[in-house]
């Protein structure tokens, strides 16, 4: 189970009350470490096409 570091800053949440009204318009990432035996493997995700994918399930 991860810890937060307190002298680590949070960011606020920049898409909070954003209309997303098209394709492409919003992007996101995530970024995150994971520890292995003797080095650390980065992670990364990249989400596109938040609009087209919540469309596709209507």
């Amino acid at each position: 189970m991860s810890k937060r570091n307190l002298q680590h800053r949070i960011y606020p949440y920049l898409l909070k009350g954003v209309t997303i009204t098209r394709p492409n318009q919003v992007w996101s990432i995530d970024i995150t470490y994971i520890r292995l035996y003797n080095s650390w493997m980065y992670l990364t995700a990249i989400i596109v096409g938040i609009l087209a994918t919540l469309s596709a399930g209507n």
